[in-house]
């Protein structure tokens, strides 16, 4: 899903506050080893807001690369 203006955190925050599985999927599919540094940033506010089931798929999706 293409959203000018809004990055990956922001479709992960949407994704995981409305319980859009398709969104996270699509998310968490876009990760990979070479675009995880500025896809992912883990010190930020939106970061923290992310439950902690989007946090471990998101772990998981990093340990599959």
């Amino acid at each position: 899903i293409q959203s000018k203006g809004i990055d990956i955190m922001q479709k992960l925050l949407m994704a995981d506050r409305y319980n859009i599985t398709s969104l996270k999927d699509l998310c968490l599919q876009s990760f990979t080893s070479a675009n995880m540094p500025e896809m992912l940033k883990v010190d930020t506010p939106e970061y923290a807001q992310l439950s902690g089931d989007m946090k471990i798929e998101i772990c998981d999706r990093i340990a599959e690369l």
